[in-house]
């Protein structure tokens, strides 16, 4: 396998672990080393991979670009949503209303901010969704931010307004970990690489990861201030990305495969989850209250339910590049011959 299919393996590594620990986070919220991972360190470290595999694979952002990420985006969410919708309608549940088309279209963060009652029984955990929408907006203007001459400290003042507005604001979950951890993503993959990123040893960026676990562990205790939680926000991309990466780049055989396939069907199982975990699953096997099997049963649905509609919306996907993106190539063709 040659170091660019390593480089994939370790990203898919990075994401599959996040996946599985906020998964595990929903579930089993009150242990002290679930909440010390979940939100802090998964969402963060999704958010600066996302932004990396664009920025470094992408010089500009046009309409091509946008056609493609949106159209997978919208797909799987349309795909996961058009299923919970039908299922909810075969339990009774409030689903069909307005609130339940602000989900459709991926702006539930914009309910949570303004303290919007949510009437739906969609929407749990979509206001990742729309951060990562706007995250995707905002590109032109980041890739601005970061080539310019004075990119670090660009970075820095970016840095310092996320963790002051996740200090101040309430009703928006994590999304300035992510917000922040995507422009940490966007500055590496601009101006340096995975390689150089990752240079220190595994030893120094386990110790340094364990390190900021445990005092993110002492703050959720509250043996030292709660808040110190929110300073350590901006250190996760910096450590815990290249430990996971190093793990996943050294991954072989049958691991390294179920690693890639999670992988694949992970925005998948982030949409999914919420409706088969805690009341949800409680409504569907109401005799069953062990955390333990309830974790079990919901990987059982969840993940072959992902993997088929996985493969749905990428069909869907596929299906309007090719017409809208053809139809653009026509046209340009058209005007040349013209």
């Amino acid at each position: 396998m040659n170091e660019t299919e390593n480089k994939i393996v370790g990203f898919d590594f990075v994401r599959a672990f996040a996946i599985f620990f906020v998964f595990m986070g929903h579930i089993f919220g009150d242990k002290l080393i679930i909440r010390s991972l979940s939100p802090g360190l998964t969402m963060s470290v999704l958010g600066f991979i996302s932004a990396y595999l664009l920025t470094s694979k992408y010089e500009t952002f046009n309409g091509a670009f946008y056609v493609k990420r949106f159209s997978r985006i919208y797909s799987s969410l349309v795909v996961c949503l058009f299923f919970i919708t039908l299922f909810h309608l075969f339990l009774s549940y409030e689903v069909i209303n307005q609130h339940s088309i602000f989900h459709y279209m991926g702006l539930s963060f914009f309910m949570e901010l303004f303290n919007v009652a949510n009437k739906s029984s969609l929407g749990s955990g979509l206001w990742f969704v729309t951060i990562i929408l706007l995250m995707y907006l905002l590109l032109p203007l980041i890739c601005i931010l970061y080539r310019h001459k004075y990119s670090k400290a660009h970075l820095i003042v970016v840095i310092l307004l996320c963790l002051f507005f996740n200090m101040i604001m309430y009703g928006t979950a994590s999304s300035w970990n992510v917000v922040m951890s995507f422009n940490i993503g966007s500055y590496v993959g601009m101006n340096s690489n995975i390689k150089t990123f990752i240079q220190k040893s595994f030893a120094f960026y386990l110790s340094t990861t364990l390190f900021i676990l445990i005092l993110c562990g002492l703050a959720t205790s509250q043996i030292i201030p709660y808040e110190v939680r929110n300073f350590l926000l901006a250190l996760y991309p910096f450590f815990a990305v290249p430990l996971l990466f190093k793990i996943g780049d050294n991954l072989k055989g049958g691991v390294e495969k179920i690693v890639i396939w999670f992988s694949s069907v992970s925005y998948e199982v982030y949409i999914l989850h919420f409706y088969f975990i805690n009341k949800n699953f409680s409504d569907i096997f109401p005799n069953i209250n062990s955390m333990y099997l309830q974790f079990l049963i919901a990987l059982v649905i969840v993940l072959p339910l992902a993997h088929i509609f996985s493969k749905f919306a990428v069909f869907i996907s596929s299906s309007i590049n090719t017409y809208l993106l053809h139809f653009q190539a026509v046209l340009k063709s058209t005007d040349i011959h013209t």
